[in-house]
């Protein structure tokens, strides 16, 4: 899986190209800063089938670990939580604030590929 992405902070912007490998829980990434040109470059090279998929994303430290949220504009009610863990059996704290609704760790319905090859308001 190849994706190239857009990170904006503070009004500046970050331009990023990844490859993940793997399957699951125990997935390999490679990721690499490019320059802007490079990203509009490799976006024409995008599949025509799938949209651009927009994301606000909170990264919040909890108990050791980086949790990542990530709203998209499509759902008002829910969003989707990463944790990188270093060993795929790390015990997993959510904070009280956060209700998990379910896990979707290999639900390939919820891949940013999968979100964005859809053309409904609403992908799932």
């Amino acid at each position: 899986e190849v994706r190239v992405r857009q990170r904006t902070q503070d009004g500046v912007c970050q331009w990023f190209h990844t490859v993940k490998q793997g399957e699951g829980i125990k997935r390999q990434e490679e990721e690499r800063e490019i320059a802007h040109e490079e990203y509009q470059a490799l976006l024409t090279q995008a599949d025509p089938t799938k949209r651009v998929l927009h994301k606000t994303r909170y990264c919040l430290p909890y108990r050791g670990k980086l949790l990542e949220v990530d709203l998209y504009p499509f759902w008002q009610d829910q969003a989707v939580l990463e944790v990188e863990l270093e060993q795929e059996d790390d015990l997993i704290s959510i904070p009280p604030e956060l209700t998990v609704l379910r896990e979707v760790t290999g639900d390939a319905a919820y891949k940013n590929a999968v979100l964005a090859k859809t053309d409904k308001e609403d992908p799932l």
